[in-house]
């Protein structure tokens, strides 16, 4: 999952970006939003000052979702593995 480090290189440029457009919004009596990665990303773009705050995309929610519970669910399977009629991929 990205945090605001791995999304940012080099990330003094891009926090002053970022902070920028949180100031200019709040200035404009708007609401800041924007895109993350992961909730430890969400939740520094929360602390800087955004109102509207996206965790992930849809595919990739979904697809993390889906993983954990195939995983919760397999019991220990792994993908691939067959037990009584029954493939978890």
């Amino acid at each position: 999952m990205a945090t605001v480090r791995q999304a940012c290189p080099p990330i003094r440029k891009c926090l002053d970006k970022i902070k920028y457009i949180v100031d200019t919004a709040k200035k404009h009596k708007i609401y800041a939003g924007i895109h993350t990665g992961s909730t430890k990303m969400a939740k520094e773009m929360i602390a800087l000052g955004f109102q509207y705050v996206t965790l992930l995309a849809d595919n990739a929610f979904l697809a993390s979702a889906a993983k954990a519970a195939v995983q919760e669910d397999a019991g220990g399977w792994r993908a691939g593995e067959s037990k009584r009629d029954v493939l978890i991929t």
